[in-house]
């Protein structure tokens, strides 16, 4: 993958006309022109890399020279029109290979690689072995020996994944794609031990080869498990006699001290050996990322980006009713390093797999919130982090979550140990900090301790909407908190701004993603099924989804397409065609787009629900737009009639695209629009004010 960064002498197109980087000077750059009257001149470095003018060299030097071939690949996608299997072996080649990868831009002079590499791939360097004593062979026969691979294939590998990201940027994948089938690496007369966790058979630690005799793999299996990878610490002479012990039982020959020593030494992971045998001790060694990433850790911005959820300590209400919704959830992500807010979502959506990836989302892409809400500064940190740290949550423990961050980003994802709640403070910290700080000032706020409420009453006071809370909180983060002093931090750079700014003049400008690449990682972004195209095109959710363009899809064999889809608008999908290996949208055509625009999942299967419960539709059957008309006004109805007391259906009924008429509405908060938008204005002046006081 080819993210962008701005380095000194690097080039670029500005208005057409190409610069240099003449020097940084964070937050602003100074650039030059490169012809003509070679003026030196300083521009703000987020104004200039947002800007729709800005080309940076690498696409001035392997895309746009690609315009008369007309070969944009960007939107191309081999990968999945793989198997499942086939895809799996793309990922097991590009783990064997992404040490390798970042080992070369350390060498380059990428301090932030140095940094993750430590985190990641410790267990590469041997006791007291910094990275500037390793050198590249050593990489490859460590990594050789770990997976049971030839260096020569490994390099292999390297060079086709950096030639294929060399012709296209982002698909270095495509370039470890198997072009035919090959025979397995292991040798034929090899047989495998899966070596699995003593306390639990399920858990396969690592798998080991040997050529011994099939009768002795479940006596090696048993020794290893039960004996030697426990906290007594047996020597390999002990081992070899309890090896000796099981073979007498089964009448078989004993193996030697040399051969078990051999699988010990050079066959079982040291790491699995050092976690079951010394327990607690070698987990900090180890597992060193994962204790809370204080800033000892994370050594430069975007290093180490911790997310996770929250309800916020606020009653939020509806725009036009003015009926109290409840509490939103709120995702956030902050950077270790320099304790600035990367990413921010706001929703009454509970946490979940696409809530995160809405989150990540946000934090990878340029922010652009200065037009949007008059703010004094911009959200100036985007880009893809090394390094995503979660707790144990499933929407965080979830395949789709982690192929986007393995391969799709090509970061890390690292989890919080089980039962440890002092672990993952960063983001805790600012939960807290953010409730007390800011959200227990604002009308309808419930505080933490329903004691210091008294007699105020937050289910009447409320006068907050959604659109309010996002727009404050984004004001606090990035005119207020931004730039307030902070514990955490060295006392010579107090605030997350400065330490921003200091870890940039240390390691550059982090790398960050081109606002052409945007629509490229939103489509990888989204969440995959497999679907057949039939005459009708793809049905999908009692929706069909077709394009006259792309009849060819219907096949006889009942061939399955990848498709990928937005939860939140069901209204077209992305078909891969294996053809072209691109993704192509499918509009929806029964029932019509324009009917479902904006629709979520949820809704459109409540909608389907109700007709089927009247009797108006059976299973099979496909609803058109009257029906759709009629199905949302049934859901509406009913939803209406839980609404009174009920919080969770207002929401829904907000989510479903319903407005909220309320049954008794003088018992509801009813809307204020002259004070909502004054607070909300005195509110925003405060925060500008204290600003321009700092």
């Amino acid at each position: 993958m080819k993210l962008c960064q701005l380095k000194i002498n690097d080039e670029f197109l500005y208005y057409g006309v190409r610069h240099s980087v003449f020097s940084i000077k964070p937050p602003d750059v100074l650039i030059q022109r490169i012809e003509g009257d070679k003026k030196v001149y300083e521009v703000n470095y987020y104004s200039l890399i947002s800007d729709s003018s800005f080309i940076p060299s690498d696409y001035i030097n392997k895309r746009i020279n690609k315009e008369a071939n007309k070969s944009n690949k960007n939107n191309l996608a081999y990968l999945d029109t793989l198997s499942e299997k086939k895809r799996d072996i793309v990922s097991k080649r590009f783990e064997m290979i992404k040490p390798i990868l970042m080992f070369e831009n350390i060498k380059e002079g990428d301090l932030l690689s140095s940094f993750a590499f430590k985190d990641i791939y410790k267990d590469f360097l041997e006791k007291d072995e910094s990275i500037l004593n390793l050198n590249k062979e050593k990489l490859y026969k460590r990594i050789s020996e770990r997976n049971n691979i030839s260096t020569r294939q490994l390099k292999r590998y390297v060079a086709s994944y950096k030639g294929e990201e060399n012709e296209s940027p982002n698909h270095g994948l495509d370039g470890l794609i198997r072009k035919h089938d090959i025979k397995n690496r292991v040798r034929s007369d090899e047989k495998a031990i899966e070596i699995c966790h003593p306390k639990n058979s399920e858990l396969v630690l690592d798998v080991i080869y040997t050529r011994l005799d099939e009768e002795y793999l479940p006596i090696l299996k048993e020794a290893i498990e039960k004996h030697y990878l426990d906290k007594r610490k047996i020597t390999i002479q002990n081992l070899t006699d309890t090896i000796e012990i099981l073979c007498y039982e089964k009448n078989l020959k004993s193996l030697d001290y040399i051969t078990v020593h051999g699988i010990i030494q050079k066959r079982l992971n040291p790491r699995i050996k050092q976690l079951l045998r010394n327990g607690k001790d070698a987990l900090q060694d180890y597992l060193e990322t994962s204790r809370g990433f204080s800033n000892q850790f994370a050594k430069a911005p975007l290093h180490i980006v911790e997310i996770d959820h929250t309800e916020l300590d606020i009653d939020i209400i509806d725009i036009e009713s003015g009926a109290n919704l409840g509490r939103p959830w709120i995702t956030m992500g902050i950077d270790v390093y320099t304790r600035m807010i990367w990413c921010m979502h706001i929703s009454f959506e509970e946490p979940s797999a696409n809530k995160v990836r809405k989150a990540i989302q946000h934090g990878i892409f340029f922010k652009r919130i200065k037009s949007r809400y008059n703010t004094i500064n911009e959200w100036e940190i985007s880009g893809i982090p090394r390094i995503f740290y979660f707790d144990n949550g499933p929407e965080f423990d979830n395949n789709h979550v982690r192929r986007m961050i393995d391969e799709t980003l090509e970061s890390q994802v690292m989890y919080r140990p089980v039962a440890t709640p002092r672990y993952g403070g960063v983001i805790e910290r600012f939960f807290g900090t953010i409730n007390k700080q800011f959200i227990h000032k604002l009308a309808g706020n419930r505080k933490s301790n329903p004691k210091e409420l008294g007699d105020y009453d937050a289910e009447t006071e409320a006068i907050f909407t959604l659109e309010d809370i996002t727009e404050l909180l984004t004001t606090y983060i990035v005119d207020v908190y931004h730039h307030i002093v902070h514990k955490g931090l060295p006392e010579e750079f107090p605030t997350p701004t400065a330490r921003y700014y200091q870890g940039i003049e240390v390691v550059g400008f982090p790398e960050f993603i081109p606002a052409a690449d945007e629509g490229y990682y939103e489509i990888q972004l989204l969440p995959t099924e497999e679907r057949m195209y039939s005459r009708d095109g793809v049905r999908m959710d009692n929706v069909y989804y077709a394009s006259k363009e792309n009849s060819t899809l219907i096949s006889k064999q009942k061939n399955k397409y990848k498709i990928k889809y937005d939860i939140d608008d069901i209204s077209r999908i992305y078909l891969l065609d294996p053809s072209t290996h691109s993704y192509l949208e499918l509009p929806a055509q029964n029932p019509p787009a324009e009917s479902i625009t904006g629709m979520s999942r949820s809704t459109y299967k409540a909608i389907t629900k109700e007709l089927r419960a009247k009797g108006l539709l059976n299973i099979q059957k496909i609803p058109g737009s009257r029906d759709i008309i009629k199905g949302k006004a049934l859901l509406e109805e009913k939803i209406k009639a839980k609404m009174k007391n009920n919080k969770k259906v207002r929401r829904k009924a907000l989510k479903s695209g319903f407005k909220l008429i309320p049954a008794e509405p003088e018992k509801l908060q009813q809307p204020a629009e002259n004070k909502s938008v004054s607070q909300l204005e005195i509110l925003k002046n405060k925060l500008n004010y204290e600003k321009r006081q700092k």
